[in-house]
This record gives C-alpha cells, sequence and structure tokens, in this order.
C-alpha cells in the first residue's frame, strides 16, 4: 500500500544520504591524505611520486593551494616546467589573504605570499644563470651559424624568466645585451626600456641596468644613445666606478683620449 511505499522510499532516502555523507567523508579524508603522501616523497627527494599525489590534491579544496605551491616550488622546477611553475604559483597565490605555508619540513610558517615571491625569484636565478652562461658559449664560437643559434637560444631563455617574474630587471638588460650581440636595435631598446620601467629600482640596480644598457648601445655602434645612459647612471651616483670606466672606454672606441684618459 501507498503507506508501506512511502515507508520504504524514506527509508532509502535516508541510506542514500547517509552514504552520500560517507562519500564526501571519504573524499576529504583521501584529499588529505594525497598531500601528507606527497610531503613524505618530497622530503624523499622523490619528486615524481611527490607530483601524482599533488595533482590529486589540488582537487581539494583546502588543500589546493599548498599542493600547488609545492609543485611549483619543489616538482616542476626539476623538471624545468617553468609554464606550469607559473600557473601553480598562480594557483597558490588564490589562497586566503592570512594563509600560512611551511616551504619545507624544518622552515617557519609564513605567508604565503612571501612563500610565493622566495620561490620565484630563486626559480628566477636559476633560469638567469642558465641564460648568462651562453655569454661565453657565444664568445668562444667561430661558426656564424652556430653564434646565431646561441643568441636565439638565449633570448629565449631570458624570455621565459621574464615571463616567470616579470618584475625582475635582470632578464630584460640580459635580452637587451642578446639583441645587442644579434645586431637589433629594436629589441635592444625595447626590453632596456622594460626594465628602467620595473618601479622602485633601487639605486644600484638602475645603475646596473643603465650601464648594461649603454654598453648595448655602444654594441650597436649608437654612441649617442650610449652616453646618454651613462650621464642618466651618473645622475644617480657620479662616483660609481663601473659607469666611470664605461665612459671611459666609450671615449676610447671614438678615439677621444684625453676624455677617455679623465674617466679610465
Amino acid at each position: 500500500n501507498n503507506t508501506n511505499l512511502n515507508s520504504t522510499v524514506g527509508e532509502i532516502m535516508k541510506i542514500l544520504k547517509y552514504l552520500l555523507t560517507i562519500t564526501i567523508f571519504s573524499s576529504f579524508f583521501v584529499f588529505a591524505q594525497d598531500l601528507s603522501s606527497a610531503k613524505i616523497r618530497i622530503n624523499e627527494n622523490n619528486f615524481d611520486e611527490a607530483e601524482t599525489f599533488l595533482v590529486k590534491a589540488l582537487n581539494h579544496p583546502k588543500d589546493k593551494w599548498e599542493a600547488a605551491f609545492h609543485l611549483a616550488d619543489k616538482v616542476y622546477p626539476q623538471q624545468e616546467k617553468w609554464n606550469l611553475v607559473r600557473e601553480n604559483m598562480d594557483i597558490a597565490l588564490t589562497a586566503p589573504k592570512n594563509f600560512k605555508i611551511r616551504p619545507t619540513r624544518n622552515s617557519r610558517k609564513i605567508l604565503m605570499t612571501e612563500a610565493v615571491s622566495e620561490s620565484l625569484l630563486k626559480s628566477y636565478n636559476k633560469i638567469y644563470v642558465k641564460a648568462s652562461n651562453y655569454l661565453g658559449l657565444i664568445n668562444q664560437t667561430s661558426s656564424a651559424d652556430k653564434r646565431l643559434m646561441l643568441i636565439d637560444e638565449a633570448m629565449e631563455t631570458c624570455q621565459i624568466g621574464i615571463d616567470l617574474n616579470p618584475s625582475q630587471p635582470g632578464g630584460y638588460a640580459l635580452m637587451s645585451i642578446y639583441a645587442s650581440v644579434k645586431g637589433d636595435k629594436e629589441t635592444t631598446e625595447k626590453y632596456l626600456n622594460y626594465g628602467l620601467e620595473i618601479p622602485n629600482l633601487p639605486n644600484q640596480t638602475k645603475i646596473a641596468v643603465l650601464t648594461s644598457g649603454g654598453q648595448s648601445y655602444i654594441r650597436l655602434g649608437e654612441y649617442d644613445a650610449a652616453l646618454n645612459l651613462f650621464n642618466k647612471a651618473l645622475q644617480v651616483n657620479e662616483k660609481d666606478v663601473s659607469v666611470l670606466e664605461s665612459l671611459g672606454s666609450l671615449y676610447l672606441s671614438q678615439e677621444n683620449f684625453d676624455l677617455s684618459l679623465k674617466y679610465l
């Protein structure tokens, strides 16, 4: 009869709701286990297995920020998957404003924003060193084709660093150096200006970017543009040795020996 049917349906619904609750609870427990399992693998330097658990933990609403951070801080830099480093750091930055994380097992808890900033700088420095190393390789090769290939590889590496951490001026300065070696004035100026447009540059950093830019212009034969940048650097610090030496080299290249002796 209808009474028994309604009673049966009611019991079935209670059972289904109970099973749903159990399923949800079990899912949360499994996700939490994923993050814990990943941390164990990280401590063992087993980054392949750690990646598997961290990717699973990205589906957990409370673990996803920490999982994304560890992927971007530890797993993907090992694999040089820099696009995934940036992608997962962006996920980590969606954490609540006061969310704190322990970046490594033995470190203190810090704000996620601070942890991401420090980690991105670490990854950026790794890329910057790799990009810088091309200078020696380029200088050592006598093949014009290989030289051009190395310059292009160096510029691609610089761009990876810039995309990962666009607030760092070194990548722009290095890009302008390689562009000048290639004889590409437009790209040299473009990235030099990008670097100088970064807000709140420390004085010494600004001098380094200006001096590097001046040397790039000398390489291109743009002596007036180089002189302009060196003078701007002197306005920041008129006694900076690197700027004075660069000015001396500029005048020497123009066979202006009196001014060259003044600065060298």
